[in-house]
């Protein structure tokens, strides 16, 4: 299926050609000029879709052990200390996922104005 994207862009490039004639030529630079770019932007929202994940598992853990130890935390008044880790650990996963839109709207900018 990797294989069928060249041809096809191949396949259209030649018919714009015959169609348009060489102005179409620059369009075609541009879209092959811009892939690496596109594949720059997919890696960063790969990078920042882990870290992401990996501050909402320590939300999901610091959650887990309140409610485990809920006893305890009830017994010596822990409660305001575990809301106040979990909202921070969701600030933080609330920035990366802000994060993490911002560069998949510049990914499909860049698709769509390809």
């Amino acid at each position: 299926m990797i294989w069928s994207a060249p041809l096809a862009i191949l396949i259209i490039i030649i018919i714009l050609l015959i169609i348009i004639g060489p102005p179409c030529l620059v369009g075609a630079f541009i879209l092959i000029a811009l892939v690496p770019l596109s594949t720059k932007f997919a890696s960063l929202v790969i990078n920042i879709r882990r870290q992401r994940v990996a501050v909402a598992d320590e939300r999901v853990e610091i959650t887990t052990a309140m409610l485990q130890g809920i006893k305890v935390t009830k017994l010596n008044n822990y409660e305001d200390k575990f809301e106040a880790r979990v909202a921070e650990a969701r600030q933080r996963e609330v920035k990366l996922v802000k994060k993490e839109q911002f560069v998949w709207g510049m990914t499909l900018v860049i698709r769509v104005c390809t």
